[in-house]
């Protein structure tokens, strides 16, 4: 990570254009003949589709020229780098040895030929050699040396790479980065005592916030808590404001048991203005959940730190939620549901917020307040559909017949006729009146919609379906029934619909794989499938395998299904 850091900023960036790229065009080939002019017209080609990262345009132009002109160094790199990219890392690596070959004083092709000897060779010995001689052939090339670092720790030869770090320190002197390389270093070698001199080497002469929360971190790792604290502290000392050093302090009090001063520290920073209120979401998130949350002789200060947190950021976006949810998370659903109100207050034109807000109610089962709330947010965003539909949807769980039937009225004035939304809140009102009984008005409207579009499927299973629970028109429910399952195949509700109307036929031969199918897209979870499914069977006469099912039915049948787990029990008795 640190090494990355070291490169973006020190190293200077590798030429690959042109002018790096033709100091190796031989004076021959600088004469204006044709075979000249067509090496450097090819050279100025692969160069910008190497640019593009088109290496196979490369490879394609310059392969043909590499045999042509063996000598020259340019179309060898072309080529060698092309096919590295292309992870044809043996060739590729092969190109460039060509490349130095043509050109041994070439600083960039013994960079690369070396460096992919390095790293795509089995033994890098070779590579690291050469890159250590281009290093004493250009001693003034300072950047060379952070490079020759990494190989050797990528060659697991860790002292030789600290080595190079300690050249570059006596050149330059020690900074964050490299003390922090220095540390990763001899971390991941298990040298954990080493790691953590270094940092503390480097303190003691540059006092530094970001070494010592390193350290730290690391002596809370090694639970060493009163080193730690220390280390915290003292970051804070350096910069009160640090929330890296606030948290690590925060943590270590507590695992001191230093409960008294974990909560004056946290009050400071919690109930600031000064601190963004994503730290204090964080804070609040980690305590909502039981793998973070810290225990405590007193948990209830918590409660207080998320109400100085509230209260130093009201109705901020990125507070309301977690605060809430960290409330509920501890059983207080009051104070929760009283801050995500006061989101909703804060903000009533927000979908987001005011969704939340609703689906926490529904979640608490006061299907009236979550009514009454979606009714408030609509008079807030008048014209919003949404709230209108999600108003549907609380009003169908209430079974609220009459506000479904008004909500899908108002939807229809503000939809254009024939629009989707239109047709679908259209619809739903021929569903309401089937579930009010009024199935003469249910089917009055069912034919006004297919009239309005034809094969708009829901309507077509859902008539489909009610014409077969009474009997009647059967060939003209299987007509729309069919349209259905050509237009979804795949969907459980409507293969049930067109077996149901098939076992109503008399056809159970051929309602048998078609229920089999709807098994197979989510009807195995549907007591109702399941039970129309059993009764074909019973017509077919394959009785125990009806029982299965219908015992399957029984455990899939919900609270609601009383009827129907009346009439399985009676099949299962033999009544």
């Amino acid at each position: 990570m640190f090494l990355r850091e070291i490169l973006r900023r020190r190293i200077l960036p590798v030429l690959t254009g042109l002018a790096a790229l033709f100091l190796s065009v031989s004076e021959a080939s600088a004469q204006p003949y044709p075979e000249a002019v067509r090496l450097n017209d090819a050279l100025v080609k692969a160069s910008q589709s190497y640019a593009d990262g088109d290496y196979n345009a490369v490879i394609s132009l310059l392969s043909p020229l590499s045999e042509q002109f063996p000598a020259e160094g340019a179309v060898w790199y072309y080529l060698g780098m092309s096919r590295l990219y292309r992870r044809d890392y043996e060739a590729g690596t092969k190109d460039l040895g060509k490349a130095v070959e043509c050109e041994p004083g070439n600083y960039w092709y013994r960079y690369y030929y070396n460096l992919a000897r390095v790293y795509y060779r089995e033994d890098p010995a070779e590579g690291i050699a050469g890159y250590e001689q281009l290093l004493k052939d250009y001693p003034a090339r300072a950047d060379l040396n952070y490079q020759l670092a990494d190989i050797y720790l990528r060659s697991g030869r860790t002292d030789d790479g600290l080595a190079v770090l300690d050249k570059i320190e006596q050149l330059q002197g020690p900074d964050e980065v490299m003390t922090m390389y220095r540390y990763e270093i001899l971390s991941s070698a298990g040298r954990d005592e080493e790691a953590v001199a270094t940092l503390e080497a480097f303190n003691a002469e540059y006092p530094s916030t970001r070494i010592l929360n390193e350290i730290g971190t690391f002596y809370q790792a090694h639970d060493r808590d009163t080193l730690a604290r220390a280390a915290f502290a003292a970051a804070r000392t350096l910069d009160p404001t640090d929330l890296t050093a606030t948290l690590g302090l925060s943590e270590t009090l507590v695992s001191l048991g230093e409960e008294d001063a974990w909560y004056e520290l946290m009050s400071g920073v919690m109930g600031d203005r000064s601190t963004p209120s994503s730290f204090a979401a964080q804070y609040l998130k980690n305590q909502s959940n039981p793998y973070t949350r810290r225990l405590l002789k007193h948990p209830e200060r918590i409660d207080t730190l998320a109400d100085l947190a509230l209260a130093a950021h009201p109705a901020d976006t990125a507070l309301i939620r977690p605060a809430g949810l960290y409330f509920n998370s501890i059983g207080n659903t009051a104070r929760a549901r009283e801050v995500l109100r006061e989101g909703v207050r804060a903000y009533p034109k927000e979908w987001d917020q005011q969704l939340f807000y609703i689906q926490y109610l529904v979640y608490l089962e006061d299907l009236e307040a979550a009514s009454d709330a979606a009714d408030a947010a609509y008079a807030e965003n008048p014209g919003d559909v949404r709230y209108l539909e999600l108003k549907n949807y609380l009003d169908y769980q209430r079974k609220d017949y009459e506000g479904l039937l008004r909500n899908s009225e108002k939807i229809m004035e503000m939809s254009p006729k024939g629009s989707d939304a239109y047709i679908s809140a259209y619809a739903n009102m021929g569903d309401i009146y089937h579930e009010m009984g009024r199935d003469k008005e249910a089917f009055k409207i069912y034919k006004k919609v297919l009239k309005l579009k034809p094969d708009y499927a829901p309507t077509l299973n859902n008539y489909a379906f009610y014409l077969s629970q009474q009997g009647k028109q059967l060939g003209k429910a299987y007509k729309m029934s069919k349209k259905t399952i050509e237009q979804e195949p795949d969907n459980g509700t409507y293969l049930d619909t067109f077996g149901w109307i098939l076992h109503k036929l008399g056809r159970n031969v051929e309602a048998k794989p078609i229920f089999k199918q709807a098994l197979l897209y989510g009807g195995s979870d549907s007591a109702v499938i399941l039970d129309h499914y059993a009764k074909v069977l019973e017509a077919l006469g394959e009785t125990e395998l009806a029982r299965v099912y219908w015992r399957q039915a029984l455990t899939k049948a919900g609270d609601e299904d009383a009827e129907l787990k009346e009439s399985i029990r009676r099949k299962l008795d033999g009544k």
